[in-house]
């Protein structure tokens, strides 16, 4: 039913969109989602059906949140109806609303001075008195209402139509939530922690990407993969720092640096699985399940699978170029790589970000002004 979901920019709109494209574990929730600094935009979107977000709303499980929407009944406009309970129009909490846009245009989220029928609200309330359960137009006589409250426009809008106005029931409110205090944003923060725990000791085998060869002196790319060694093996690299959030990708590139010899990549991979009794690792498909991983690595066929993908890259003169490459300038930084490029001079360098930019973790840990401008200075780099 959704088409786009936009999300307002605001101090917390990284935490917005970390619930929205990504699941509790990080996957991605394949989602179409844009980033407004004005509701009106949306219109230059070619859709119908739009839920916006304010920063500071969160989901709990935004996919079981889209799948009760499909069904939710409603006439074009659904939101967080608030009563003033002293006559003057009703309004939305702009936290989260759902338009249909071929009922609507710009000028609905215009403040309103105008003729219309005074609504009919449910006497069923949300939670308190000031929150209808809907509004309906009544046959009263016109009312001349003048608000520049938000939402004010889109319900009268509606109510011209003679069409009703719903509110969010509790259920579906269950699954997101609105981060009115600090309390309540330290809370949400905190039950993040076992995602986060998790990324920052993730293993990335191999990359779920293309790699990309870089012509460059001085590369910057998180540990991750093969695309490091490939550019580390490059004549005209002469350093290269690897900045990784994950504990384990650091150790393991260190490890790699002092101890392989260049051959039998898979076999030294699956050794240091074993040693270091680590599960929770990554080849190039990220749908390849845990089951599947423990059998991988129970069977030894982890070996033969990395090595194949190994090959793919790199050809029989791979052992002569590592042996140089490894003696380069290499330094490692367990790191966040937009916090650590954040006051970097990178003129002179190039910077592999892989999927950084677009990854659950990086938008938990960092702002969105900042993931932009680390973004707008990439494109100027490359």
């Amino acid at each position: 039913m959704i088409d786009l979901i936009a999300i307002k920019n605001g101090p917390l709109t990284n935490l917005s969109l970390a619930s929205i494209k990504f699941d509790k574990n990080g996957n991605s929730n394949n989602l179409d989602v844009v980033v407004v600094d004005d509701w009106r935009e949306i219109f230059d979107h070619d859709v119908r059906h739009v839920l916006c977000v304010e920063d500071r709303t969160v989901f709990n499980d935004i996919e079981a949140f889209l799948e009760k929407l499909k069904n939710y009944p409603n006439q074009g406009l659904i939101g967080h109806i608030v009563d003033p309970m002293d006559g003057t129009p009703f309004y939305l909490h702009e936290q989260c609303f759902y338009l249909d846009l071929t009922y609507f245009d710009r000028s609905d989220f215009d403040p309103i001075d105008t003729e219309f029928p005074r609504p009919r609200r449910s006497e069923q309330n949300i939670h308190h008195d000031y929150t209808p359960l809907w509004l309906l137009p009544s046959r009263e006589k016109n009312i001349r209402y003048k608000s520049n409250q938000f939402g004010a426009g889109l319900i009268q809008r509606q109510l011209q139509r003679g069409k009703i106005v719903s509110n969010w029931d509790k259920k579906i409110r269950e699954l997101k939530r609105y981060l009115y205090t600090d309390d309540l944003l330290d809370d949400w923060i905190t039950q993040q922690q076992d995602y986060l725990e998790l990324a920052e000791k993730q293993f990335w085998i191999l990359n779920n990407e293309a790699i990309r060869t870089l012509d460059c002196k001085t590369l910057i790319s998180p540990a991750s993969g093969l695309c490091w060694i490939n550019n580390l093996l490059q004549e005209s690299t002469t350093e290269v720092l690897l900045v990784d959030i994950s504990r384990t990708q650091c150790h393991f590139a260190q490890h790699l640096l002092d101890h392989w010899d260049g051959r039998n990549y898979g076999g030294f991979v699956y050794d240091y699985l074993v040693a270091n009794k680590i599960f929770h690792f990554n080849l190039e498909d990220p749908t390849v399940d845990q089951k599947e991983k423990i059998r991988l690595v129970a069977t030894r066929e982890i070996i033969d699978k990395v090595n194949d993908v190994f090959g793919k890259y790199f050809d029989e003169d791979f052992l002569d170029r590592w042996a140089i490459a490894r003696n380069k300038s290499i330094s490692i930084y367990n790191q966040d790589i937009v916090e650590f490029l954040k006051d970097r001079d990178i003129n002179g360098s190039r910077i592999w970000i892989s999927n950084i930019l677009d990854y659950k973790y990086t938008l938990l840990k960092n702002d969105y002004q900042s993931i932009r401008k680390l973004d707008e200075r990439l494109r100027e780099n490359s």
